[in-house]
């Protein structure tokens, strides 16, 4: 089970979240399409199966959660696509998730709660993290390893290092989108000197003591003459004394 766990999550981490055999859901890979909403809802959907199969049942229900959320928006949004099978889903999750809230026990369900937040938080994260509101992106993630480590506590070994796994991928994100932030702040910081090096030269760096003396010579005109020159030079004779 362990090592089926692990590779799994590797999988889900380096494809696509799409495998037959993943726990988590890379949300930012999904578009905003029928299609793209449809494999995002299904992909919950598998994962709950397969958190069921391995006796992951906390997970197993706040996948199935996540999914019937997902179809719900999917049904509302795209009412024309595929609403058959869109409604036999729904229906298969109704039983699903009635099943499981009825045989979890108190501290089961409050672990099923506890995970379907973090994926709500992280879920948040990755929409702001992809519409550039890294400051807000990382607040969300925070949350989420804060989630993340309590579940940590409570898990097997096995369980415990997928959700180390989970923890790795977020941290990176928060690093990378870290560096972004730090980027745009030195660049604000900087904008002021490059200013100052496009301007230098030009006449806002002359103070008064770089003008000259001042002197109660008369001005003179000569280099400005206030009359226009004549139209043609006279003739050489006429020049001559």
């Amino acid at each position: 089970m362990r090592n089926s766990l692990i590779i799994c999550l590797a999988l889900f981490l380096t494809v696509t979240g799409l495998g037959r055999h993943c726990l988590g859901h890379p949300h930012m890979l999904i578009e905003d399409t029928p299609d793209g909403r449809w494999l995002s809802a299904y992909a919950w959907y598998q994962s709950g199966e397969n958190l069921t199969l391995e006796q992951a049942l906390p997970f197993a229900l706040a996948a199935y959660k996540e999914a019937d959320t997902e179809f719900r928006a999917l049904a509302k949004r795209y009412d024309y696509y595929e609403p058959d099978l869109v409604a036999f889903r729904l229906e298969q999750l109704e039983a699903k998730i009635l099943q499981l809230t009825t045989t979890l026990n108190q501290q089961e369900l409050e672990k099923s709660d506890a995970y379907a937040d973090f994926i709500e938080s992280w879920r948040q994260g990755e929409d702001r993290r992809y519409t550039d509101r890294f400051e807000d992106a990382i607040e969300s993630f925070d949350y989420a390893l804060s989630v993340l480590q309590e579940l940590k506590e409570q898990e097997n070994e096995a369980f415990a290092e997928v959700l180390v796994t989970q923890e790795s991928q977020i941290r990176a994100s928060m690093r990378w989108m870290q560096e972004q932030v730090d980027l745009v702040e030195r660049e604000k910081a900087l904008a002021p000197l490059k200013m100052a090096a496009k301007l230098e030269g030009t006449t806002d760096f002359i103070t008064n003591e770089d003008l000259p003396i001042a002197s109660n010579a008369p001005a003179s005109g000569a280099l400005f003459p206030s009359v226009p020159p004549p139209l043609s030079l006279p003739a050489a004779d006429e020049a001559a004394p």
